[in-house]
């Protein structure tokens, strides 16, 4: 993740300001992340880093299921 965020602005594999703000507001929300076992933290670091790809995905997946009926 500190890798991630030292690349230059331009470069796509940056974090974000929404990424950090996102995980910002999980280590906030739920305090228990601190005690995860470090692998899960990172599966959970991971969603949130590709969160909005993610969530583009989901809704593209609900329009394609929608349109089926």
């Amino acid at each position: 993740m500190y890798l991630r965020a030292g690349l230059p602005n331009n470069d796509p594999n940056r974090l974000t300001n929404d990424t950090v703000k996102t995980l910002n507001r999980v280590f906030k929300q739920a305090p228990r992340f601190g005690k995860l076992e470090i692998g899960k933290q990172m599966e959970i670091i991971k969603l949130a880093i590709s969160m909005k790809e993610n969530a583009i995905n989901l809704l593209i997946k609900e329009v394609i299921d929608s349109s089926r009926v």
